[in-house]
């Protein structure tokens, strides 16, 4: 499967984010955190949802994309 895993930093990023404010969101820890960015198939839907949720509308965007880029490409 090919999947652009910079999409998910960039939504966290563009949203002005760190990566324990997306850890936190999450419910996970900051390391799970990091790793689920490395390998975004790894993220469980309600870890999605908690970061969808602390994002800003241009990070959602970008998230959603991410998304949309393992599913759907």
């Amino acid at each position: 499967m090919i999947f652009d895993d910079k999409k998910f930093s960039a939504a966290r990023r563009a949203s002005g984010l760190t990566l324990d404010d997306a850890a936190n969101s999450c419910g996970i820890t900051r390391q799970t955190y990091v790793l689920r960015e490395k390998q975004p198939t790894e993220f469980r839907l309600n870890e999605l949802h908690g970061l969808y949720s602390a994002l800003d509308e241009n990070g959602r965007g970008l998230l959603k994309d991410a998304v949309n880029g393992i599913f759907f490409d």
